[in-house]
């Protein structure tokens, strides 16, 4: 019997829509360039758990929209950065 199944989500069940920093960019009237360099210079450190990713984005949101929560920002992220590929998991 079955009783598990393991996926290799990203890329796979997990289809990128478009670049969450594009579509926060364009939702919030902001330049490429200002969200770039918080993914390009500070976000791989967060990836590889050396550096906390409220901590280290707390200053460039605070630049790229004032009035946003941390916990919005990453929920908007995290919710709209990929799209369940329903073919795969058919």
């Amino acid at each position: 019997m079955i009783t598990h199944i393991l996926l290799e989500a990203a890329g796979v069940v997990l289809k990128p829509h478009e670049y969450f920093s594009k579509t926060y960019a364009e939702q919030y009237g902001l330049e490429m360039g200002i969200i770039d360099s918080f993914f390009k210079e500070k976000f791989p450190a967060c990836v590889l758990g050396q550096s906390d990713l409220k901590t280290v984005l707390a200053p460039y949101l605070q630049e790229w929209n004032p009035n946003e929560s941390i916990e919005n920002y990453l929920y908007y992220w995290f919710n709209t950065d990929v799209k369940p590929n329903m073919e795969v998991i058919s």
